[in-house]
């Protein structure tokens, strides 16, 4: 028997498709019996439960629900006083549950393969499955291997900026294979959720990454290295160029990389899993076909504003060199246009005082991976500067980007 887990909060009854579309894929792809295992709270309603028991019942596996409001409120009583950000609503907190298997799976369970809800299984989970662990209490697939980019993702986590983590060593937390034996023979010198949770307060605000920053330092040095085919990061895919073609691997739609643009086979596959569930109806498509169709036209009303606005202005654009080709064939360039690497160290600090310098003068082209345009744009508001005045996101220009949130109102 195969056991695999995933953690569930869903405020909106939205997101437990997620779950429903990797569980698809995974027994559509898995020979072997297996039991899922739903750590979820009191979000999960009654009806998307009914859902996804149905995916799994109808193949013959097992499917078992822990209501960690229920039978962990301690453990929820623990992360509330310790990430104060993330009380009240716990909004984010279910990427903490995960440090609860040990505690509300069976004991006799010696190995679960934990998954995020934005995964799709294209592959025999037992490939995974069955893997020599070499006693390591954890198995997980590193950012490098992917081939992020350590200046990209460097820009948006301090603690690898910073070097207090090693980028060839950082692992993406979406797909873990867990030993249960050997987390519970390290619980022995306290709570694996308490000793992250230490570890995320003390590192403050450097820790942007909640549980994976933590999982991180805990675990640097003790867990084995898996090959990349089984947490393939889209869009790690993307931003190096490599082709569409999607092969035999575990496909993590992290970053909101599920999009609306159907000439990508990333995409298609995530429909076509998504398609074979219960929680897919053709009314419910169609409606989110039509507000795929209104991003299209709010990026071309955008597109319009932008060209309007900045005809008067001098140009900039600060962006990856890498990107610098497709964003100028986009957007156009002149000779009288500044350009600022964004990989420097001091990049924000340079685009900050270029812009203060050039005050209404001038209209920045922003091309950086989404977690940290957040951060610059949050500098920039600060400073007083207007986006879509001053300066603009360009991916805000392409309307597939909108598509993962198109998703999510399906």
């Amino acid at each position: 028997m195969i056991h695999v887990c995933y953690a569930l909060r869903d405020l909106s009854g939205k997101y437990s498709k997620f779950v429903g579309t990797s569980i698809q894929s995974l027994i559509d792809n898995t020979k072997s019996q297996v039991t899922i295992h739903i750590l979820h709270d009191s979000t999960l309603t009654h009806e998307n439960q009914q859902k996804l028991q149905k995916i799994v019942y109808i193949h013959g596996h097992e499917i078992v629900f822990y209501n960690v409001e229920k039978l962990a409120a301690k453990k929820l009583q623990i992360i509330d006083a310790n990430v104060q950000e993330l009380s009240n609503k716990r909004d984010k907190s279910s990427a903490f549950y995960r440090y609860m298997v040990t505690d509300l799976l069976d004991k006799n369970i010696s190995r679960v393969i934990y998954l995020d809800a934005d995964t799709v299984v294209n592959l025999d989970i037992a490939d995974l499955w069955k893997l020599d662990m070499n006693w390591f209490p954890l198995a997980a697939v590193t950012q490098a291997v992917c081939g992020a980019s350590k200046e990209i993702t460097a820009a948006f986590n301090p603690l690898i900026k910073e070097e207090i983590l090693k980028f060839e060593d950082y692992f993406n937390s979406g797909v873990l294979l867990i030993d249960m034996v050997r987390f519970r023979f390290l619980e022995q010198d306290g709570s694996i959720l308490e000793r992250c949770l230490k570890i995320r307060k003390e590192w403050g605000s450097k820790n942007k990454l909640f549980d994976q920053d933590a999982l991180n330092f805990m675990f640097k040095e003790n867990y084995l290295k898996l090959p990349a085919k089984f947490n393939r990061l889209v869009h790690v895919v993307r931003q190096i160029g490599k082709p569409k073609n999607v092969g035999r691997e575990i496909i993590h739609y992290s970053a909101k990389s599920c999009q609306a643009d159907f000439n990508d086979d990333y995409n298609l596959l995530w429909f076509k899993y998504f398609c074979k569930t219960p929680f897919y109806s053709s009314s419910s498509f169609i409606q989110w076909i039509e507000k795929t169709q209104n991003s299209y036209i709010r990026v071309n009303s955008l597109w319009r504003r932008i060209a309007n606005l900045s005809a008067e202005r001098q140009h900039g654009f600060f962006i990856y060199p890498d990107d610098l080709d497709k964003v100028i064939e986009a957007v156009g360039k002149s000779d009288n246009d500044i350009g600022l690497n964004a990989s420097f160290p001091d990049a924000i600090e340079n685009l900050i005082s270029t812009m203060e310098e050039n005050r209404g003068k001038i209209f920045f082209f922003i091309h950086v991976p989404m977690m940290e345009y957040s951060s610059i744009r949050k500098k920039l508001v600060e400073m007083q500067f207007e986006e879509y005045t001053d300066f603009l996101n360009v991916k805000e220009l392409d309307p597939n980007l909108h598509g993962y949130r198109s998703v999510l109102e399906l």
